[in-house]
């Protein structure tokens, strides 16, 4: 199966701090990978090179095949990486209405405007927020807001998505109801998911394979029964040991 986004030896520093060592790993199409690690182990500017929004320091990224990043460079924008993002602040334009929010980066694809507004109708009636378009982000609840989020992410039919825990605002119930959703919509559109996750459920409900980071080193990948079976660090076998098990994508990548 083809790769989507490659990671070849990719090293990351910043202010003279090393983040990320020797990095390589890959997203197929229609796989969920999951970054996992504890705090401060370089998920995030993992997630972050990959989008585009940091160069690596050493190393290569290829986007579909295409070379995307190189040593300090960004060759591909992250608007030709055929990506959408949720990030856990959500970045909502709070001075455009959700229909705004999601017709901004629409609009970039040329579509004409009654197409762009048909795909918006769609989507909004697909995350249950048909009715709402015209209100904007404070008029909405968190629920809503984290449904705007995915739907401004998926308007576009990406590819893959990366998302960097966007549910962690969200009470018990709020995020079993927005991880239910997203995987439906995942799947149906056989959408690659690249997810950075502490939460060992959530991690296991998308996880096809599981990245797991530590000290800015890839320590383990693979599926989590082959991490449960075989653990080479306290926090793979803390991590899989906690989880339930996954419950949404259906499997994806090698």
């Amino acid at each position: 199966m083809s790769a989507l986004l490659e990671l070849e030896d990719v090293s990351l520093s910043l202010g003279g701090r090393t983040v990320l060592s020797d990095v390589s790993l890959s997203l197929h199409e229609g796989e969920a990978l999951v970054l996992a690690g504890p705090s401060g182990s370089g998920k995030t500017s993992l997630l972050r090179l990959a989008l585009g929004l940091l160069a690596p320091s050493l190393g290569s990224i290829r986007i579909g095949g295409k070379q995307a990043s190189a040593p300090g460079r960004i060759l591909l924008l992250p608007n030709e990486r055929g990506a959408g993002a949720v990030f856990q602040d959500l970045a909502l334009w709070p001075h455009l209405t959700v229909i705004g929010n999601l017709d901004f980066g629409l609009a970039a694809t040329g579509l004409p405007k009654a197409e762009r507004a048909h795909a918006i109708d769609t989507m909004l009636a697909q995350v249950g927020l048909a009715g709402l378009g015209h209100r904007r982000p404070h008029e909405l609840s968190g629920g809503q807001q984290q449904r705007v989020a995915l739907a401004r992410a998926l308007v576009v039919e990406p590819r893959w998505i990366a998302l960097d825990e966007p549910f962690t605002n969200l009470d018990i119930v709020l995020k079993a109801d927005i991880l239910e959703l997203l995987a439906s919509l995942l799947l149906a559109r056989n959408t690659a998911v690249l997810l950075v996750a502490h939460d060992p459920d959530e991690a296991a409900q998308f996880a096809d394979r599981m990245a797991v980071l530590e000290e800015g080193k890839l320590v383990q990948i693979g599926t989590r029964e082959m991490l449960a079976e075989s653990p080479r660090s306290a926090f793979v076998r803390a991590f899989t040991r906690t989880s339930r098990g996954r419950r949404g994508l259906s499997s994806g990548g090698p």
